[in-house]
């Protein structure tokens, strides 16, 4: 579990494919205080499982499922990438529940300069269309956002200052890849409002939009 508040920019030293997936290589430093074998760390917003360790890298294998549908496969030798270390109980939770797991990818439309902010706008893709509301988090690039601005085709989101100082989001152009996940609880209001807790006698979901707003879903 992750908070979508990144720790630091990472470099990708290698990564090697084959026919099952893809190992990396990642320079980093703050994410490498403490790590263990077996640690978690979200690289853009992927789950990485740390398989070798130094005190400037991290080693892991990406599965063949992971790099067909995530922007990893496109990141260069040399490109930085999003760095985050596991939650840990008792940690401050600054953005929101992450869980490194991508629901799809989007295609940056535009960005532009308003005031001191970057409006960053986005494509709603399928693979996520019903699972976002405006206001509502979305993780881009493993980057907890607010959205503030939706379509039936796109999303937007504002990059303050510090955003744009700590994350590499401020060099993202038009037709640039980036990896979407959508906040956990709406994908869990969605389910229950699609399947039902407990159908009544006419197979239909006995939960209401008010029942989920009174219990703070909503």
């Amino acid at each position: 579990m992750f908070t979508g508040l990144v720790e630091e920019l990472g470099t990708l030293e290698s990564i090697k494919k084959g026919a099952k997936g893809a190992a990396v290589r990642i320079k980093a430093k703050k994410v490498l205080e403490g790590v263990k074998l077996g640690d978690s760390i979200a690289v853009d917003g992927v789950c990485l499982t740390v398989t070798d360790f130094s005190d400037s890298y991290f080693e892991a294998d990406i599965m063949l499922a992971t790099l067909d549908q995530t922007r990893i496969r496109e990141v260069d030798r040399g490109g930085q990438v999003h760095l985050e270390r596991a939650l840990r109980v008792g940690d401050r939770l600054g953005g929101h529940f992450v869980s490194g797991h991508v629901d799809g990818q989007s295609k940056v439309i535009s960005v532009n300069q308003e005031g001191d902010s970057l409006r960053l706008r986005i494509e709603r893709s399928k693979s996520f269309w019903s699972h976002v509301v405006n206001k509502g988090s979305i993780a881009i690039n493993g980057v907890s956002l607010t959205i503030d601005g939706l379509s039936d085709t796109w999303l937007e989101v504002s990059l303050v200052l510090h955003t744009q100082g700590q994350t590499g989001l401020v060099n993202l152009k038009p037709g640039n890849t980036v990896n979407i996940e959508t906040d956990m609880l709406l994908k869990f209001v969605h389910q229950l409002m699609q399947q039902g807790a407990a159908p009544n006698e006419n197979n239909q979901s006995t939960i209401s939009m008010d029942q989920l707003r009174n219990a703070g879903f909503l």
